[in-house]
């Protein structure tokens, strides 16, 4: 079918939606790539028809949107509801009265369209078509904050909020700890002469809000004047004895406390002082904290006592869910833990919008309880194997294996079914899950003796495994190239535990794997053992090279860390330092670069210098990483032999 222009199709959406004066002159809106606005200087309190372009790949693809509403230096995020019309979604927003900037975000399977790296951002207008007061900042912190999630960037965030200084300079009363804390990062000097500012300013009213006393005890903080920043909250915490601040002293009181009967006290005094149910999340997390360490000395009455003390219904499951799992890996107390595994199920069932974490959607909260619900499925029905009742724990690992993506669900669900011997049902779920490269080496060893059984001896067996991973291996090379990229990868100057420079122009021709990672990082550290496989299957091929970026951490004995990490683990990685982008930056350069905004992040960049492969995250499947890794190098290397026998036009 012909695609239709944007403007088109905006235009129908208008005539349906719109009752605007057919005299008025039509607003011809705005363009931010594929995306339209109807109205060219949007306004707080419009309601905005928006337009996507985007071609379906397929029956099954689904676009969805959400956006940002940024209020001040906060974000709020609302859910798109779109209409696909000939490869242009559509749909409506309502723009918050409070809004100064919309940052939208059109995603498929969850990647995001980036714009090239620009993102839709959108800043409000007044009724004059002026830009309103802080939306210049509020880009920024779109920038700042969410360039990761979005997959976008700027290195103009300062700037921004500069611009926006210049023009209302009362605006530094609402962000000067949010830019003090960009600009000490970028440059000491500045940054410590801003905050001075600062705090004179405030040394000189009469009388500070709590929230003015927030913004100076955290210029404090950033300047690493800790003792100063403490005594302004302590301050603080006496002006206003029922504000955050007070909350937050106590809080860390109860943190500090060396022993349970402390904690109880402390936990007791907060809820005289600041009620059953005050704002914030200090309540629910000490009565957690509590909770957990009763149900570990087996003393069910207080248990029950603290943990009926959790509000949030959506946090209290997911505390019950991994109270019972450390249970049941221990194998103690498995009655109860099968209770409260239960009991977490119910929970997030119940979980309503009441319960949902402010930087989530509604729709993105429900995906959320679904992912979560599989979770809880998973040790349910362990904790139900453990206890020697199979076919419970059959039926609601079925559950919670779904669609069959998670390796580790999958072995259980196998291990539960072979306890059963239900031998042709492992080889009928083995098969899908050799086939979706879902499988570990261990759902092989389950396939060959359930076939051994089934069949009474091996004949055709190994034939038919290769023929299964053949076709897994094909499935994941398909979905592979969907997921190329081509963006130009910036260049780095890294130095290795060795003190040698690397750099990625030394590495012109090479396919280059970047392995981002932290000490600290435990999904990191957990794929290391596959990593250390793949490093292995290439060490005799020069073209292809292993970085393991360090990054997101700091500290004095850092290298020596590292290095000792490796040199314990055995691994033969070649390691190279990502560096903070300044003094006491909490931002790592090439992390940023890289757009690198969670570890494990992989990056693959292939021989003429481009980002081919972003990989983020790790599934907990050795054997399907390094088959991917493996598959992602052929791929580059065939794209790189079509190159060279291409004919010259």
């Amino acid at each position: 079918m012909k695609i239709r222009s944007i403007f088109y199709v905006f235009s129908i959406v208008t005539i349906l939606f719109s009752c605007q004066n057919e005299k008025k002159e039509q607003d011809p809106g705005r363009d931010i790539g594929d995306l339209h606005i109807s109205k060219q200087t949007p306004q707080p309190g419009d309601t905005l028809l928006v337009a996507f372009r985007h071609q379906a790949a397929g029956d099954e693809d689904t676009l969805q949107a959400y956006y940002h509403y940024f209020v001040g230096t906060k974000a709020y995020p609302e859910d798109i509801a779109l209409t696909d019309s000939a490869g242009v979604w559509y749909g409506q927003v309502i723009v918050p009265d409070s809004a100064t900037v919309l940052a939208f975000n059109f995603h498929r399977d969850y990647k995001p369209f980036n714009n090239s790296g620009k993102g839709f951002v959108q800043p409000l207008y007044d009724e004059n078509g002026q830009p309103l007061p802080g939306s210049s900042a509020g880009t920024g912190h779109f920038y700042q904050y969410y360039g990761g999630e979005y997959e976008t960037k700027s290195d103009s965030v300062l700037a921004m909020i500069e611009a926006d200084f210049q023009q209302h300079p009362e605006l530094e009363n609402e962000w000067d700890d949010f830019y003090a804390r960009l600009l000490y990062s970028e440059d000491k000097t500045q940054g410590e002469k801003f905050i001075n500012k600062r705090t004179d300013y405030y040394s000189k009213k009469s009388s500070l809000s709590e929230e003015e006393y927030t913004s100076l005890a955290n210029l404090y903080r950033i300047s690493r004047k800790d003792e100063k920043s403490d005594s302004i909250n302590k301050l603080a915490s006496e002006k206003f004895p029922k504000g955050n601040a007070a909350k937050s002293l106590m809080f860390d009181e109860f943190y500090n406390a060396a022993s349970f009967d402390e904690k109880e006290q402390i936990f007791q005094e907060f809820r005289e002082k600041f009620g059953e149910n005050p704002a914030g999340f200090q309540k629910d997390y000490m009565a957690g904290i509590l909770a957990s360490h009763f149900a570990q000395k087996n003393n069910v009455e207080k248990f029950q006592k603290y943990s009926d003390l959790i509000s949030n219904k959506n946090e209290k499951a997911g505390s019950f869910n991994n109270l019972a799992w450390g249970m049941a890996e221990k194998g103690e107390n498995l009655e109860l833990a099968e209770e409260i595994s239960k009991t977490s199920l119910v929970l997030l069932e119940e979980a309503s919008e009441k319960d949902k974490p402010e930087y989530l959607t509604k729709k993105q909260f429900e995906s959320n309880k679904k992912y979560s619900e599989t979770m809880y499925l998973d040790t349910y029905a362990f904790i139900l194997f453990k206890q020697g009742k199979i076919q419970e724990a059959i039926k609601h690992q079925e559950k919670a294996v779904v669609e069959g993506k998670n390796s580790e669900y999958n072995e259980r669900y196998l291990t539960y079914l072979m306890a059963d011997k239900n031998y042709p049902e492992v080889l009928k779920t083995a098969e899908g899950y050799l086939t979706n490269n879902t499988a570990t080496s261990q759902t092989k060893d389950f396939y060959r003796e359930a076939y051994i059984k089934s069949n009474g001896n091996n004949t055709g067996l190994d034939q038919k495994l290769a023929e299964l991973e053949e076709i897994g291996r094909n499935n994941t090379l398909a979905d592979l190239k969907k997921e190329m990229l081509n963006e130009e990868a910036p260049l780095f100057d890294l130095v290795d535990l060795q003190g040698d420079k690397v750099s990625l122009a030394s590495l012109k021709g090479k396919t280059v794997i970047l392995d981002f990672w932290a000490t600290w990082c435990g999904p990191c550290t957990a794929s290391f053992p596959g990593m250390q496989l793949a490093v292995d299957n290439f060490k005799d091929d020069e073209n292809v090279k292993f970085l393991f970026v360090n990054t997101m951490e700091d500290g004095p004995s850092r290298k020596e860390d590292v290095a000792g990490f490796i040199k314990n683990n055995n691994y033969s990685f070649h390691v190279v330092m990502d560096q903070p982008e300044s003094e006491n930056s909490r931002t790592f350069k090439t992390a940023a670069d890289y757009n690198v905004s969670g570890i494990p992040t992989k990056i693959i960049i292939g021989p003429e210098g481009k980002m081919n492969f972003k990989k983020v995250g790790y599934g907990g499947n050795n054997e399907k990483m390094v088959q991917e890794l493996e598959l992602m190098i052929e791929l580059l290397n065939s794209n790189e032999k079509a190159t060279e026998k291409a004919p010259v036009s």
